[in-house]
């Protein structure tokens, strides 16, 4: 891995301050990574994300990249440095990982890690063990006795760390069938009848709402009328009291 650091001897961005357009080379890269991740992740919220974090990132960027390149993937995400952990922007070439990444105030620190496809000796992803990411599922490149990690998405993380396992490993994009969730008797995904279970007991007094895993508006979606009912009859009850 190669890291590159725009910092110079003063402490400040040895490119400036100033913004700059993206040019159209980098720029349509990029969207085509971004577009591809968006496809696997279905959130265009990512999309914007990643849009934004391009354009802070764009000298840096344009540094990197070629103009026969060509992006499998790309999404925003945090990347853990030595001491921290740094706003950056995932980019998966046909050749190579390109990780640029920006930190501290006013983006005073810069720079982009760089693994060759070739050299990655395996690609894993699990809860973050780093004090800045233990709240985060983190995936984990390594590659000559290293290891690069970056911050996956909170939702449908499975498809996505396969997809960009297999970018990162394969050179291609395999999307892995999403598990279909385990039905209860009411025909309803388990895991949802159980957490409208959780809320009656909540209701009654038996349980706390954190145990019950579900917002109330997504119970709210899978309830039937009759259980709303119920919910409604409980919230009158414990008023009446």
């Amino acid at each position: 891995m190669e890291w590159t650091d725009g910092r110079a001897e003063n402490g400040y961005n040895s490119r400036g301050r100033e913004e700059i357009l993206m040019s159209d080379s980098w720029e349509s890269l990029v969207s085509d990574g971004l577009t591809a991740f968006q496809g696997i992740s279905g959130d265009s919220q990512l999309t914007s994300m990643g849009i934004q974090v391009a354009a802070q990132l764009s000298r840096e960027i344009e540094m990197q990249v070629k103009p026969d390149d060509t992006c499998l993937l790309a999404f925003p995400s945090k990347v853990v440095l030595q001491a921290q952990s740094a706003t950056c922007l995932v980019l998966i070439l046909e050749d190579r990982l390109l990780v640029p990444w920006y930190a501290g105030i006013f983006r005073a620190k810069e720079g982009t890690a760089r693994v060759l496809r070739s050299e990655i000796a395996d690609v894993t992803w699990g809860r973050g063990t780093a004090p800045q990411m233990r709240q985060a599922m983190v995936m984990t490149v390594r590659h000559g006795g290293l290891g690069t990690q970056f911050a996956l998405p909170r939702t449908r993380t499975d498809v996505i760390a396969g997809a960009v396992k297999s970018a990162l490993l394969v050179g291609a994009v395999e999307i892995l069938a999403e598990p279909k969730p385990e039905l209860g008797p009411s025909g309803r995904p388990k895991h949802v009848e159980e957490a409208i279970a959780r809320w009656f007991a909540y209701r009654r007094g038996e349980a706390t709402v954190d145990s019950v895993g579900l917002s109330p508006a997504k119970l709210a979606r899978w309830m039937t009328g009759q259980e709303k009912k119920l919910d409604e009859e409980l919230v009158n009850a414990k008023k009446s009291r």
